[in-house]
């Protein structure tokens, strides 16, 4: 006799301050984020006379952009060298995006300080989940310039914590600015279980989200005080 095992669900609630960001630029799954460049990209090439698979026929990156969600810029923003051209600038057309900066003592042994800087986006989003599940967390890698801006990828747990802030590096190079829109994929959030993800979409008054933000900060910075002793003692 064969058993049909039906997946769970995984909930998870998206929630932000913002009603623009929520009506035009939500977090949403991956699967509408295609980019058209993979959508024109013939499945066989007819070149060489027996064909071959193109990348739209690769199984990794399909089943990669049909799963989990992807994060889209909320607004246009640009990038550009300071006066000095020692360090660059963030800005967002929204005027309301915070845009914080992560000393290189932090990261140099990872990257070259003296060709990458660091900026992190504060994104206006909460995501919180009841079920204990990792969330794996990366660059939209096949919609991003990775020799232009690379995304760290990392585990995130939407139990324990409520952010998804965007931490970057950025080789600027010779480059005077670059520009990204509103809309574009910036990031991919995708889970390590086989239940099936729901969306749930909340707007709450900021005064609301910030408080529930500010206790999950809380428990982060009570556990890297425990790791910061477990450190010291060995």
């Amino acid at each position: 006799m064969l058993f049909k095992f039906l997946k769970s669900t995984l909930h998870l609630d998206v929630v932000t301050y913002r009603k623009e960001v929520l009506e035009l630029h939500p977090i949403d799954y991956t699967h509408k984020f295609i980019p058209k460049w993979f959508k024109k990209t013939p499945s066989n090439i007819s070149k060489t006379p027996v064909p071959q698979g193109s990348l739209r026929t690769c199984t990794g990156i399909r089943d990669i952009f049909n799963t989990g969600i992807t994060i889209p810029n909320w607004s246009d923003f640009v990038i550009y060298k300071d006066q000095d051209k020692k360090n660059i600038v963030v800005k967002y057309s929204d005027n309301q995006t915070q845009v914080d900066f992560h000393d290189a003592e932090q990261w140099k042994l990872y990257l070259n300080d003296d060709k990458y800087f660091h900026f992190k986006i504060v994104a206006p989003w909460s995501l919180r989940c009841k079920q204990d599940v990792k969330f794996l967390f990366t660059g939209f890698h096949w919609g991003l310039n990775p020799f232009m801006i690379h995304i760290p990828s990392g585990i995130m747990r939407f139990n324990l914590q409520d952010s998804c802030h965007i931490n970057a590096f950025i080789q600027p190079g010779d480059f005077k600015e670059v520009m990204f829109l509103a809309g574009k994929p910036i990031a991919q959030l995708l889970p390590l279980t086989e239940k099936k993800l729901k969306l749930h979409y909340h707007l709450e008054k900021y005064e609301d989200f910030d408080h529930i933000s500010k206790k999950f900060s809380l428990y982060f910075i009570n556990r890297f005080n425990r790791i910061t002793k477990d450190n010291k003692r060995k």
